[in-house]
């Protein structure tokens, strides 16, 4: 089950890559967490440590956040307002406009909600994001992660 949710983590990585354009603010980000939140705790120990690294990765090469972060429920919140919360609350966003985009999966509540800032609103527009979940939500789907 682990290898199947990492296998559908990085294909969600992917389809975040592939759209972010290769401009950006420069200056880094100030954010104390990892682009990596499992705390839902999905993940295998490897599996973090990849994914983790090809979100530095591709964060540094755009200067753009991308973050993913599982958790376990809700708690009564709505999945947008508690993904755009994670984002500000951490101080995720690449440069003083907060360049990024982040995903949100809520593994009990079965929701999951992308995040945009700074030039993340411009880069990931809904018509992108739209053909993002497009690409991962079968394959997330199936794995009974949402």
């Amino acid at each position: 089950m682990k290898k199947r949710i990492t296998s559908v983590l990085v294909a969600m990585l992917c389809c975040l890559v592939l759209t972010i354009p290769a401009f950006a603010v420069n200056a880094g980000a100030t954010s104390t967490l990892p682009r990596l939140v499992d705390d839902a705790q999905t993940l295998t120990n490897d599996d973090t440590v990849y994914i983790l690294d090809k979100l530095n990765s591709v964060s540094e090469q755009y200067e753009c956040d991308v973050v993913i972060v599982t958790i376990e429920s809700l708690e009564g919140d709505s999945v947008v307002a508690y993904a755009d919360d994670f984002f500000d609350y951490n101080g995720y966003g690449y440069g003083s406009s907060r360049d990024g985009i982040l995903l949100l999966v809520s593994t009990q509540d079965r929701e999951y909600a992308m995040s945009t800032s700074g030039s993340g609103i411009d880069i990931f527009t809904d018509h992108v994001l739209s053909n993002m979940e497009n690409k991962f939500l079968p394959n997330l789907s199936k794995k009974s992660i949402i």
